[in-house]
Order: structure tokens, then sequence, then C-alpha cells
């Protein structure tokens, strides 16, 4: 949504969200995001992605380039949403351009970590609001669980591939071993 400024000031657009779906990681990285300074100019609050490669070494690069790469404002992992739909994962992902540019912590939010945590409907009194409420929170971690044994059968189908083929496994991405470290632990829990 394109608005002009309120107060009538000024002419400079204003973009509110800006949703991407349908491409790559390094397609969005690449052609979308190239210079994240670009969204100071139009004002962008909020990005929603939903890329087509959703291996977490993938979305792991998508993460850490929007919360990482722009030295002007933070972004943040707003929520997430996983949906399984026709023999694909699809992670649909919220950030947010952070209020508070004091806190310049380095942790990374990995895929996934927000789905214990979010609601992705407003909650009010209403008792079935908040059962339904209860509902997708279960329905999103269940799927979550199932991405996680999927990408960890994936894994291990490389690694045995290559085994077969007399290669040796390079386990040289720290972000995809730290990812299914985190997520081994926590199904664990």
């Amino acid at each position: 949504t394109t608005n002009k400024e309120e107060n009538g000031e000024s002419d400079q657009a204003v973009v509110d969200t800006i949703c991407v779906a349908g491409m790559g990681v390094n397609t969005m990285i690449q052609s979308i995001f190239q210079d994240l300074n670009q969204l100071n100019q139009i004002r962008c609050q909020q990005l929603v992605m939903q890329p087509t490669n959703t291996r977490p070494r993938n979305l792991i690069k998508l993460y850490q380039w929007i919360t990482s790469n722009n030295n002007v404002d933070n972004w943040k992992v707003d929520r997430e949403h996983i949906t399984y739909l026709s023999k694909r994962w699809y992670l649909t992902s919220s950030f947010i351009r952070s209020k508070d540019n004091s806190t310049n912590d380095d942790t990374l939010i990995l895929p996934g970590e927000t789905l214990r945590y979010n609601t992705l409907s407003t909650t009010t009194n209403d008792d079935t609001t908040n059962k339904e409420d209860e509902e997708e929170k279960r329905q999103q971690n269940l799927l979550y669980q199932n991405y996680i044994q999927h990408h960890i059968r994936w894994l291990q189908r490389d690694k045995q591939k290559m085994k077969e083929k007399g290669e040796q496994w390079n386990d040289d991405n720290p972000l995809e071993r730290m990812w299914l470290q985190t997520m081994i632990e926590r199904q664990r829990q």
C-alpha cells in the first residue's frame, strides 16, 4: 500500500508492507533487497517473505541477510507461519522494523523459532477465539515438527548418497549445523 505522508509535508512515498513470494532466497536478496537501505527511503515497516526454497540453509541466509545487513535500522523476525501444500513446505516470515536501535543483538533467530511462541490471530476474551488460537498454535507446532523431521531425513539421505559415491560429507555450514542441533534439542523437550 503506497500512501502520501499524512501531514502533507512531503510527497515521498510510504510503503507500509512489502510482500515477496514465489521466488528463491538468492533472487530475493540479489534483485529485490540488494540494498536494504532503500527500504528506509520508502519508510517500509514490515517485510513478509515466502521463498520457494525452504531448506534451512536458504532460510537462514535470508534471515541473516535481513536482520544483519542493514546498518541504518534493525529488522527483527515478528512471526512465522508454516504450510505444507502439494508436497512442498512454505515458511512465511514477517520481519518488522525495530523501534529500538540500541539493541545490537547479534543472535540470529533461526527459521521456525517463533512458531512456538506467536499467535497468528488476535486474542480476545472470547473463549472461541482463545480455543482457535490454541488450535492454530498446536497445528503450527505439529507442522513445524514434521518440517524438522523432513529436513533431518533429507540431510541424512544427502550424507548417505555421498558416502555411497565415495565422497566425503562437507559439513561446512555452521548455521545449518546450529539449526539442526537446536531443532533436535527442541524436539527432546
